[in-house]
Formats: structure tokens, C-alpha cells, sequence
């Protein structure tokens, strides 16, 4: 029987107590050699891989090699994170929002008007007769994304209401009902069709003007019996202003008579608002809100006119919003407008008026008046 064949005999406790014995002898003899060799390895072996003391230095030095290694690492990956971040905030998302239109674009480079100014205002003016713009505020909320607050007065009560409006990558979302486009039948032969009011409509409007008490002040599309020229339409301005009432939206012919060029377009010189007369040393008059009415001329209204037409048309080429395409007014419909007063003149078929009820009995009894229609009536104090 082999050693280790005794060894697990013993284990499982199956030797004589004589074979328990020697085997006990041989583990009390291995124990003894093993005690010994230990104590060699000790003293001669283990002498070999004890670190002497320069040995201790150079394993600290390439420790704090390495910890200054990792800290290089971490500080240029940092470093490097800082640089893309700079660079996609500061470079690469500004030039992709680039290839969007927002509320902050400034194609004139004005101190304190921007292009959303400029564009409302116009828009307004052209196409709404009883409204002027205030101050335009926007907040921008994401990548391309602004929100947008437009104020606006009414040209007749004053009263100030704000509409919102938002820009998405470009897509200007606006309430259609902003615009307030000036209704096609306000007045008889703008364009066509024609919208005269029949005889029986016309003493009525009459009959209930007559009725009213000076202190009510009424707002009326007024139908001219012919064309006037931008004189005329100043000197009109002019006497009805003794009455304490004022023109507050000029309808421009902008085709002939028996075509239809939709929507109507006009002005409106001699109502309020945010000045923004930065823009007319590009475009001469676009804003004439700082003109005082007496020195009001035809040459000044003629210029202003081509000047906020010409405006609209050169930001509709550097890419204004769809959204400010109001109805037909797309880029070919305004310089149709401009071709047309190029070649005709400009000319008003009829006026938006806020005065006293006597001031249209007045226009109608001279035979300037073809008709008028009231809009608005309103107590004024």
C-alpha cells in the first residue's frame, strides 16, 4: 500500500492504530521539512526580490508617471469636449440655422429694426385697413424655433391687442385672422366685380348717420364718385381733420377698373405706430409716421408707396416666409402692383374714414361720396 493510499485510510479513519502511528510520524516529518525550507527561502532566496531603496523610488516615479499620464488624459478629453461643444453651439448650429428665415434675420443690417419689423408693418399697411403695428418681441426656443408676440393698435379706437405667433425651421405659424385683409366689397368699384349698395342701402346708411349725435364717431369705407389723385386725397385728409376725423387707410387702384387683382392694396399714411424710419435711407418714405400732416405732399405718398412695395418684394426674394403671403400676395402679385402703378399712376378709388357721422353726410351731399359704408361706431370722450 502506497503513502498516499495510508493517507486517505487515515482521513476516513480505517487504519490499525500501528498504521495510524507511522502515518503520523511521516506528516510530523514533512511538516519539519517544509518549517525548514521556509526559513531557507527566507534567508538566502527571498533576499532577491527585496526591493532596495532605489528600486522603491523608481517604482513611486513610474507610479506618478502614470497618475500624471491618466490626469493628461482626462484634462484632453475634457478639453476636447469643451472644444466640440463651443464649436457646434457657437459655429456649426448658428450656420445650420442659417438655412432658416427667423424673426431675428436683419438683411439691412439696422441698429433696431429687423427684417419681421419691416415685413409686418408693411404687410399691415398694405392689406389691413384699420390696424397699425407696435413692438414685435421674440424669444428663441430651440434649434430654429422662436416664439413670437406682435402687437398691434386699432387704427380707430387705439386699443392695443397682441397676437402670437411661432417660427419653426423657417415655417412661420400666424392666425390668419392677424392680417384682417380688407374686405373686397368695402367699397364699389375697387376692382372686379363691383359692390355697389343699391339705392334703398345707400338712404339707409344715410338715414342712420343723419341720426347720430356728434360725439359718436364712426368708422366707413367711403366710395369715391371718381379716382382721386395723392393731392386730392391730402387736401380731403385735410378737411375732414377740421372735423376732428382723419383718413386711416388710402385703397390704391392696382388694376383696371374691370380686371381683379385681389387683395386690395393701400396705405396708410397718417395713422400711429412704432416708428421705424431707419429703413428710409434705403427705401425713401417707407415709414412717414414722423411726417406731420401739413406738410404731407402727393410726391411723398407716390414714394412711399414704391417704397414698401419694392421692400416686400426684395425680402420675398431673400426668402420672407410663406406665411407672409396673405392670400394672393405672392412675389408676382406685388410686382404686378408695382408694374401697374409704374405705367398708371397712383390712384385712390375710395378711403377708410373714422370722424363724426356729419363728415360722410358732408362727403355724400358734395357729391365726393359714391357711397358709404359703416364698419364701426364707437363713443369717443
Amino acid at each position: 500500500m502506497t503513502f498516499k493510499e495510508k493517507l486517505e485510510k487515515y482521513r476516513a479513519g480505517e487504519l490499525t492504530e500501528q498504521e495510524r502511528n507511522i502515518v503520523e510520524e511521516e506528516i510530523e516529518k514533512i511538516s519539519a521539512v517544509n518549517e525548514y525550507l521556509d526559513e531557507e527561502w527566507q534567508d538566502n532566496i527571498g533576499e532577491l526580490f527585496t526591493d532596495t531603496d532605489a528600486e522603491k523610488e523608481e517604482l513611486k516615479n513610474v507610479k506618478t508617471k502614470i497618475k500624471r499620464n491618466n490626469l493628461l488624459i482626462v484634462l484632453t478629453s475634457i478639453i476636447a469636449f469643451a472644444a466640440i461643444y463651443t464649436i457646434g453651439k457657437f459655429a456649426v448650429i448658428p450656420f445650420l440655422e442659417s438655412r432658416y428665415w427667423s424673426p431675428a434675420e436683419n438683411t439691412f443690417d439696422l441698429e433696431y429694426v429687423e427684417d419681421i419689423d419691416l415685413a409686418v408693418s408693411a404687410y399691415s399697411e398694405m392689406f389691413s385697413y384699420n390696424r397699425y403695428i407696435g413692438n414685435i418681441y421674440y424669444e428663441k426656443t430651440g434649434f430654429a424655433k422662436y416664439e413670437i408676440a406682435i402687437q398691434h393698435g386699432n387704427a380707430s379706437t387705439g386699443d392695443i391687442q397682441t397676437f402670437y405667433a411661432t417660427s419653426d425651421k423657417g415655417e412661420l405659424d400666424i392666425k390668419h385672422e392677424f392680417w384682417g385683409i380688407t374686405p373686397a366689397n368695402a367699397f364699389a368699384n375697387a376692382c372686379w366685380p363691383e359692390y355697389p349698395l343699391d339705392e334703398e342701402n345707400k338712404q339707409r346708411n344715410y338715414d342712420n348717420l343723419s341720426a347720430l349725435p356728434d360725439f359718436i364717431t364712426v368708422t366707413a369705407a367711403v366710395s369715391f364718385n371718381e379716382d382721386m389723385d395723392m393731392s386730392e386725397v391730402i387736401s380731403l385728409h385735410n378737411d375732414i381733420r377740421e372735423d376732428d376725423g382723419h383718413i386711416i387707410w388710402i385703397g390704391i387702384r392696382n388694376c383696371a377698373p374691370y380686371e381683379q387683382r385681389y387683395p386690395l392694396f393701400g396705405i396708410a399714411p397718417f395713422i400711429g405706430g412704432y416708428i421705424r424710419d431707419e429703413i428710409n435711407e434705403l427705401y425713401p418714405y417707407f415709414d412717414v409716421k414722423w411726417v406731420k400732416d401739413e406738410d404731407m405732399t402727393s410726391e411723398i405718398l407716390k414714394t412711399h408707396t414704391n417704397s414698401i412695395l419694392s421692400l416686400c418684394i426684395d425680402l420675398h426674394e431673400k426668402g420672407l416666409p410663406d406665411a407672409f403671403v396673405t392670400g394672393n400676395t405672392e412675389l408676382p402679385y406685388l410686382e404686378d402692383i408695382r408694374g401697374y402703378l409704374n405705367e398708371n399712376g397712383i390712384y385712390s378709388y375710395g378711403c377708410y374714414i373714422t370722424a363724426p357721422a356729419k363728415v360722410f353726410i358732408e362727403l355724400i351731399d358734395s357729391g365726393v361720396a359714391s357711397q358709404v359704408r359703416p364698419e364701426d361706431a364707437y363713443i369717443k370722450f
